[in-house]
């Protein structure tokens, strides 16, 4: 697939947007030691999108063969592989574009632009599916995760968080709470297997909930986020500090009811179980 003659199509010309082979050298120079953890040195960039004030490219995207890398001002890099995307996961809001749970840095587009890229990237996930069916195609096949594996493993994990509540000991308060604040992706019929409580007087509706399908989540003050486990690949979580980023988004724990590590382990190792079924089912 030509990405860069695909963009220059879709996208024109821009203030700020670069397409290999015309990169500038300091440019690129910079973005990539901001992304240095999710980009390999030998990994050809192929567009970049410059989104500071001056010019120094530490924030804003870049476009590679394999991910989008980005940062926004302020806030920590995050990537995503092509292969862990599907298009419904690339969303376009007015003058903003979201990849899977977070958002793109974007000051300089417009209501016409944010469409133009949304289609862009989702051509690129489409085709980039396409190289990948054999895995993505288990991937998709893969059903519900077993009830009883899960909560063994958040026992493991974080056994003796507080806060923290399994199936079937979630108080039925908490769990409404969950629910009604992720009423929009979390049908009613699907189970809540694990559920941690980050609010103050206990409504559960800030915190974490693993179900068989997803992962779902919300920060004090910020949007609900969810994405299904089979989509969630081991290499999109990431520790920071107190701060887990996962598939993009941003998900905090408070660190007097658990640890942010132990909840990042708790997500690598259910994602890694997915993605090691899903694996398998493609060589059967």
């Amino acid at each position: 697939m030509q990405i860069v003659a695909l963009a220059r199509e879709w996208l024109g010309e821009l203030h700020g947007l670069y397409y290999h082979p015309d990169i500038p050298e300091p440019l690129e120079r910079a973005a990539r030691a901001v992304h240095a953890d999710a980009l390999p040195p030998s990994e050809q960039i192929l567009l970049l999108y410059d989104d500071t004030l001056f010019g120094g490219a530490e924030d804003g995207f870049v476009l590679t063969p394999r991910r989008l890398c980005w940062k926004a001002l302020g806030e920590r890099p995050r990537s995503m592989s092509w292969t862990s995307l599907g298009t419904q996961e690339v969303r376009c809001g007015e003058n903003e574009v979201y990849v899977a749970a977070g958002k793109l840095p974007l000051t300089a587009w417009d209501s016409a632009l944010a469409p133009r890229l949304t289609e862009l990237l989702r051509m690129v996930v489409a085709a980039s599916s396409l190289q990948q069916s054999a895995y993505r195609e288990a991937a998709a096949r893969h059903g519900p995760l077993p009830e009883e594996a899960v909560i063994a493993l958040a026992k493991r994990h974080l056994g003796g968080a507080r806060r923290m509540f399994l199936r079937p000991e979630i108080p039925a308060r908490k769990e409404l709470g969950a629910r009604d604040v992720h009423a929009d992706h979390l049908p009613p019929a699907e189970p809540i297997l694990v559920l941690y409580d980050d609010t103050v007087w206990g409504s559960g509706r800030d915190g974490f909930v693993i179900t068989p399908i997803r992962l779902c989540w919300k920060d004090f003050l910020e949007h609900p986020s969810q994405v299904p486990w089979n989509r969630l690949g081991p290499e999109s979580i990431r520790l920071y500090g107190k701060t887990i980023q996962v598939a993009g988004g941003t998900l905090t724990v408070s660190p007097q009811h658990c640890k942010a590590r132990d909840v990042a382990q708790l997500f690598v190792a259910v994602a890694s179980g997915v993605a090691a079924a899903g694996s398998q089912e493609s060589e059967s």
